[in-house]
């Protein structure tokens, strides 16, 4: 493959050690792979280096591509800038993420399939009681949970430079994680587990196959929820790329 001449200016902010890093990153990564980081990254960081300007991630990506479409360089160049999403974004998406795990358990409760009832139990533990209103006040810690949760979560998007379907799905398998572990101490924290209900056990392992699955299912779905609406977000906040005069390719 022929090597890449930039005649034109590059903006003064990237140095030539910066772009120097990024061309030994990245000639090794597969075209496809270095498509889908400048088409979707939004700040990644790279072995704890400045991340490059996007301009430069273009260049990277055109560089390897087998044919070196212009085409596809011209529309390289009206990505926008990486940026991130805003933390008020991240709240909501928590909020909408959590009302709509809500949905889901009551669905699956109606169908006599998952045991968990996740409202009544967070508004039992306070009140030490049951009922309509309880399960509605255990509803609205629930929302904000997820909004907790969604803060959290952006925090772990901007610190790692990522976010999306995917880095949301990562995320929603730690939260999982952590959710386990808090599952197998619940009879230290509830006044009715394991005296009048049942405890759910480490990660839900003493209820039925339903349950465990939609405990994990529910966060995984979470983690989606919050990475997407993030991201959407954060494009929603990029700017235009710069334009660059002119690229020749060495024969």
């Amino acid at each position: 493959m022929g090597e890449l001449d930039v005649t034109a200016a590059v903006s003064a902010t990237v140095s030539a050690n910066e772009r120097d890093q990024l061309r030994r990153g990245l000639t090794k990564r597969k075209s496809k792979h270095i498509q889908f980081i400048v088409r979707f990254s939004i700040g990644v960081r790279r072995n704890g280096v400045k991340p490059p300007s996007a301009l430069d991630e273009a260049f990277a990506a055109w560089r390897l591509l087998p044919e070196r479409p212009e085409g596809l360089f011209m529309e390289l160049k009206t990505r926008p800038r990486l940026a991130h999403g805003s933390y008020l974004s991240a709240l909501w998406a928590g909020i909408v993420g959590a009302f709509i795990l809500t949905i889901g358990g009551v669905i699956g409760r109606s169908l006599g399939l998952v045991e968990m009832n996740p409202e009544m139990g967070l508004g039992s533990m306070i009140t030490s009681t049951v009922g309509p209103g309880v399960w509605l006040f255990g509803f609205f810690w629930h929302l904000v949970n997820g909004a907790i949760f969604g803060l959290v979560y952006a925090v772990a998007f901007r610190t790692f430079g990522n976010s999306g379907l995917k880095p949301g799905l990562l995320a929603g398998a730690v939260h999982y994680v952590a959710a386990g572990v808090f599952l197998g101490v619940v009879p230290v924290l509830h006044p009715f587990i394991p005296e009048q209900a049942p405890a759910p056990g480490w990660f839900a392992l003493n209820t039925n196959f339903w349950t465990f699955s939609a405990v994990l299912l529910a966060h995984l779905v979470f983690g989606s929820i919050v990475g997407g609406l993030y991201y959407r977000s954060a494009r929603k906040r990029a700017t235009p790329l710069p334009v660059h005069d002119e690229v020749r390719v060495a024969a």
